[in-house]
């Protein structure tokens, strides 16, 4: 970094840099979910790398957050934890809003 480089999320509060993450965390991945199933790209063989891959950016996600490391980690366990119970039952409700329940 120069010495007129700015770190991202800088002049941001802890408090913004917070809400922002878990926005991030909560309406990204069901975002993924919703535009795969809209485009349908959501289907038996593409199930598990989607969902993966909405699991992946909520991570992203709480890495970039700027919380501590210790933060980070338990956020991070919780929050793997939730989506391996939730994200199978995000990714049916996300195909049955296009009208196609299997």
């Amino acid at each position: 970094m120069g010495a007129g480089a700015v770190r991202a999320g800088a002049g941001l509060s802890a408090a913004v840099r917070t809400a922002a993450a878990i926005a991030a965390m909560i309406a990204l991945p069901l975002l993924i979910l919703l535009l795969s199933a809209h485009t349908e790209l959501l289907g038996e063989a593409t199930a598990y790398p989607i969902m993966f891959t909405a699991w992946l950016v909520g991570v992203a996600s709480i890495a970039l957050s700027g919380w501590s490391l210790i933060a980070r980690l338990i956020v991070g366990v919780a929050y793997t934890v939730m989506a391996i119970f939730s994200l199978p039952f995000l990714t049916l409700l996300a195909e049955c809003s296009t009208g196609n329940c299997p």
